[in-house]
């Protein structure tokens, strides 16, 4: 298994790639400056000897060499031949053997143990005398020196480079890095003492490694909600559970060990019913939910007369309302469809106006709607009761959350999921649901759904 640190690994590869990155800049910076001195030196090789082709001149039988013609001139030595290519002027470099053969107007190289030289000749003709030589040598080994010395300053200086680079680069990296660290530490820290709160601190930001710690902390900010939603449910469930399964036990000992006629057995039964309903009412809930969650809860679409269904839910919970004196008025526009499910909906709707008969005030009023608004159907249920306070509105949807559970009456067996459920249906069908309320005046809740084509 490969242990190396990915701060090593990147420093490593960065000091690499800096290393060959130098190395083939000071390469290429010394052929191309040898090459521009090269040229620059043949130039002006070749510029002094045409310079001087007309300072010499053939006069009275004699060969004439004007006395401004140098023998050296701009690191150039200057000789000149004579028809029997014997020297009759100028000089050559010390312990530099000129070339015997002459090459007319071309430059060549020449090597003289440890320097070079360039060499060039220029053939002048003379009618009445033949040809005469002139030659002119400069060393070119001073330039390359010069580059050869750089090169090896350069490469005495190259490891001081790579350890300032491999510092300079590690440290970055290690910065870089900080906020892996952290949330590696933080990770330790969570498994160690399951503590989700932890979240690592790294300022604001936009790079990558802010944007992976972003998506970290949201990540266990989901879980720190799952684990909290799971522990609240367990209470929750324990809570509504332990309840009626008291009153079964209670009741069924105290029939068991007291009840000396038929009718004392019998009171006692109705209410270890009553709760065993509560508990699988309970549980047919938590069933639902719990398909819901794993996506096992499908939709059956049809196309629904949501108009009449809605007038029959009504109708039901008349007597309910009746007994409370709560009288129940519809404004129900008629033929209005949706396609939605039929179960999911009729249940929606028992649960809204099942909920305002149960906090409704007695002797009051409830008012169910339903409309055509554009391409949506808008329905409401009002009712005049006891109303939710503000600081609860946005809580109700919750499960298991119930404002007061003195406000559920025992005969309402609610456990504070019929909202959520009454929520989850209507988004399930691409709606949405709302509710205004005020203490002591009521509650609306208003559902919108798609009005089908």
């Amino acid at each position: 298994m490969n242990r190396t640190s990915i701060k090593t690994k990147v420093t490593l590869w960065y000091t690499t790639l800096i290393v060959v990155i130098v190395a083939l800049m000071m390469l290429f910076i010394f052929f191309i400056s040898k090459g521009l001195e090269e040229t620059s030196t043949k130039n002006v090789l070749v510029g002094v000897i045409e310079d001087r082709l007309d300072k010499i001149y053939y006069k009275n039988g004699e060969l004439k060499i004007d006395n401004d013609f140098d023998s050296f001139y701009l690191q150039v030595y200057l000789s000149v031949y004579n028809k029997d290519m014997q020297k009759v002027y100028g000089e050559l470099p010390e312990n530099l053997k000129s070339p015997r053969g002459f090459t007319d107007n071309t430059v060549s190289t020449i090597n003289n143990g440890n320097s070079k030289w360039y060499v060039y000749d220029r053939c002048i003709s003379f009618e009445e005398y033949g040809d005469v030589w002139i030659r002119g040598i400069t060393a070119i080994s001073d330039s390359e020196s010069a580059l050869i010395t750089m090169l090896s300053i350069a490469g005495v200086m190259l490891p001081f480079q790579v350890v300032v680079v491999s510092l300079g680069g590690y440290f970055i990296t290690r910065q870089a890095f900080k906020p892996v660290r952290q949330i590696n530490e933080a990770a330790e820290r969570i498994g160690g003492g399951r503590d989700l709160s932890q979240r690592i601190q790294v300022g604001e930001g936009k790079d990558e490694i802010y944007t992976l710690v972003k998506t970290f902390n949201d990540m266990i900010g989901r879980l720190e909600q799952s684990f909290e939603s799971e522990k609240q449910f367990t209470l929750d469930v324990s809570h509504e559970l332990r309840t009626p399964v008291s009153a079964i036990v209670s009741q069924s000992e105290y029939a068991l060990e007291n009840a000396k006629t038929m009718e004392e057995a019998k009171d006692a039964l109705s209410v270890v019913l009553a709760q065993a309903r509560k508990i699988s009412g309970l549980i047919s809930h938590l069933l639902m939910f719990s398909r819901i969650d794993m996506g096992h809860k499908m939709l059956t679409l049809e196309l629904l007369n949501l108009s009449e269904l809605t007038e029959m839910v009504a109708e039901e919970q008349y007597e309910a309302a009746n007994e409370k004196g709560i009288e129940i008025q519809t404004n129900i526009t008629s033929g209005l469809y949706v396609q939605a499910d039929e179960t999911m909906i009729l249940r929606m709707l028992i649960n809204l106006v099942s909920n305002a008969v149960t906090y409704g005030k007695p002797g009051g009023h409830i008012l169910i709607g339903l409309e055509k608004d554009g391409n949506k159907i808008v329905g409401s249920i009002a009712d005049d009761g006891i109303g939710i306070a503000e600081e609860h509105l946005n809580r109700i949807w919750e499960r298991f959350y119930q404002i007061n559970p003195s406000r559920t009456s025992a005969k309402s067996g609610g456990v504070g999921l019929g909202l959520s459920m009454v929520k989850w249906i209507v988004e399930a069908h691409s709606g949405s649901i709302s509710v205004n309320s005020k203490p002591g005046e009521g509650s609306t809740f208003t559902f919108m759904l798609s009005l089908a084509d």
